[in-house]
């Protein structure tokens, strides 16, 4: 029983890793991290993006503003911090290789070089191009650093804020909150914008961690479809693997005997946690001999009835045996269940059994 489990948890973890593969490459491709940046960031400005964006009269009174709603003047705000040279400098530039770089002039540039939003973003940074944005209104501030370290550096901040037209009314509340908590935290003697500042990244760095939240919930579907596609492409039904190995007692043996060489050699050095690239390797190299590790084409006993009772048989014309079929596909959901939980929850797996089979770690 113990080297059955040990045989499909190397199946999962090997599955895991392809569909990590394949998402990967889907979200690189249609940009998934870099929107989903922008849009958080525009998410952290706004609380009503309905809502007029309050403007002051000259007795410093809030009014609303006819023109432009919150979420207009958040997206000019986000449209010029991705504009900064901060943020700029990180975007990622795909090259087309069969241009010769010494004919390139500023329009074969532009179509040599797609330019695309950077899918990471430092709270440093952000804070930095924010800060930025105020700079006319902070320009004593930036210039002198007396004025910044004067004690009411934070009441000129949260004037010079309040007074902006460039920052949605929601943000300007947050801003303000988040000086407030900064003049409590600076002395005297303290440089009150680089609190504010910190202040900004601390936000920031909160903020995207909810994000990343929600971007690992929005991928874990595409995940589980995936894996699903994959335990149909090649077969792997839980419930035929589990009674194939109960059967064939040399790739039981195989796999079990291997699992110790994969444990070993894919862990990363001075590390608890796998090398990717070699726990690939020394994946394939031991599925690689594997005969039941086909596609469906090929490898279809769970789903007609072979000839002579072979736990192996091509996918043949004809009615197939529908008891079977159900079998596969619950044997198919639960390979995918097990693929969506991912590569490192089986290796860990992985360890722990084989340090099992093995009687313990040596000392």
């Amino acid at each position: 029983m113990l080297d059955i489990g040990i045989g499909l948890v190397i199946i999962y973890l090997a599955g895991s890793i392809l569909v990590s593969a394949i998402q990967e490459l889907i979200a690189s491709l249609l940009q998934w991290r870099s929107q989903h940046l922008k849009q958080s960031i525009l998410q952290m400005m706004l609380n009503d993006p309905s809502a007029p964006q309050l403007q002051t009269d000259s007795q410093t009174n809030p009014v609303p503003s006819q023109t432009k709603t919150q979420l207009t003047v958040a997206r000019e705000l986000q449209n010029n911090i991705y504009k900064s040279s901060f943020v700029q400098s990180l975007n990622h530039a795909s090259v087309n290789f069969l241009g010769k770089r010494e004919e390139i002039t500023e329009k074969k540039y532009k179509e040599l070089f797609m330019r695309t939003d950077p899918s990471y973003l430092s709270s440093e940074t952000f804070s930095t191009a924010l800060i930025e944005q105020l700079k006319e209104e902070l320009k004593n501030m930036l210039e002198k650093p007396d004025e910044a370290r004067a004690s009411d550096a934070i009441k000129q901040i949260k004037d010079k804020i309040n007074h902006s037209q460039k920052i949605p009314t929601s943000l300007k509340e947050t801003l303000m909150t988040l000086a407030d908590r900064a003049s409590l935290k600076a002395s005297e003697a303290d440089n009150k914008l680089l609190m504010f500042q910190k202040e900004i990244e601390t936000w920031f760095d909160r903020s995207m961690d909810r994000a990343s939240g929600v971007y690992k919930r929005n991928t874990q579907l595409l995940c589980f479809f995936l894996g699903f596609a994959i335990a149909i492409i090649f077969n792997l039904d839980s419930l035929f693997l589990a009674h194939r190995l109960s059967q064939d007692t040399a790739m039981r043996t195989a796999l079990a005997g291997g699992a110790e060489t994969i444990v070993k050699e894919s862990t990363a050095q001075n590390s608890q946690n796998f090398d990717p690239a070699k726990l690939q390797q020394n994946i394939n190299s031991l599925l690689g001999q594997s005969s039941f590790i086909a596609p469906i084409t090929e490898n279809a006993g769970n789903l007609v009835n072979c000839p002579n009772n072979q736990l192996t048989c091509p996918l043949q014309p004809g009615i197939p045996n529908f008891g079977k079929v159900f079998s596969a596909v619950v044997g198919w959901i639960i390979t995918a269940l097990a693929i969506y939980m991912g590569a490192p929850f089986w290796f860990e797996i992985l360890g722990k059994l084989v340090n099992v089979r093995s009687t313990g770690k040596k000392s």
